[in-house]
């Protein structure tokens, strides 16, 4: 997995609903670098949509699949903004199908 300080915010959060949260470039990459290792298969976003909230942020929303696994469906929702020129993601929410639910 690339380095990911070109595409978050060193402060950036992800929160994956009624698991866990991953706060730091650092903890971000260890968790993205396990699940893709894991996985052993591309993830790809579907249904992208991007809303403009203001001047400064981007709302971004997908569906995430992997190919041969029964991930699939699992709802992204980026926020982006803008610093200095540079559009890096300032927060992540993943919500997992209801099979993997707490």
């Amino acid at each position: 997995m690339r380095n990911l300080r070109l595409l978050y915010k060193e402060d950036a959060v992800v929160e994956i609903k009624g698991f866990s949260q991953f706060v730091g470039v650092e903890q971000i990459q260890r968790f993205w670098t396990a699940l893709v290792s894991s996985l052993n298969s591309h993830i790809a976003y579907r249904d992208v949509k991007i809303d403009c909230l203001d001047d400064d942020v981007v709302s971004l929303t997908a569906t995430l699949t992997a190919d041969g696994h029964r991930f699939i469906a699992v709802e992204l929702n980026q926020l982006w903004v803008n610093s200095h020129g540079r559009w890096p993601v300032s927060y992540t929410h993943l919500t997992l199908p209801t099979i993997y639910s707490v």
